[in-house]
């Protein structure tokens, strides 16, 4: 579950016991109706969000749209690294990811739902013997695994084979 500290009462914890091997920030500045994104990494453009009516105009990307592709981008780099790591020859990852928004009993709006459909093209059929399962894809996904307490989370994983054409020949 996620929970929520006060500046004050952020400031009197001690240091985390092991510390972080990593860490990222990031900058966000709200003008008129939408959102300006800074990620402070040399060369990356600033990025603009735009929230859904009323907050915003809806001219998007959403922060929710925003969620989405960090949660699809992370289990696709998880899932390059285990197929590669095994000897895999993966020539592409596609990767499609729709999400759910419904109103709680406050009518609040809250994303409760993320499906993410990942289709690893590889160049032969043995290739396939490596695929994993989503379970485990989940579970080495950072922000899958940050996410799973909080919403339901659905990962496919549809893999395809694409033999070379010299191969294809013999």
């Amino acid at each position: 579950m996620t929970s929520f500290l006060t500046a004050s009462a952020a400031s009197t914890l001690a240091p985390p016991a092991i510390e972080p091997k990593s860490s990222f920030s990031l900058a966000i500045h709200r003008y008129t109706n939408y959102q300006i994104v800074d990620f402070r990494l040399p060369g990356v453009a600033v990025l603009g969000l735009d929230d859904r009516p009323p907050m915003g105009r809806g001219w998007g990307p959403s922060p929710e749209h925003l969620l989405g592709s960090a949660l699809g981008a992370c289990l696709g780099a998880a899932l390059l690294r285990v197929m590669r790591a095994a000897g895999a020859e993966v020539l592409e990852i596609r990767t499609d990811v729709s999400g759910a928004i419904q109103g709680d009993a406050l009518s609040r709006e809250r994303v409760t739902g993320i499906t993410v459909r990942l289709i690893p093209v590889v160049a032969s059929r043995s290739d396939l013997d490596v695929v994993p399962s989503a379970e485990r894809l989940a579970e080495l996904s950072l922000v899958a695994d940050a996410l799973r307490p909080d919403l339901h989370l659905s990962v496919a994983i549809t893999p395809e084979v694409r033999e070379a054409q010299h191969r294809l020949r013999h």
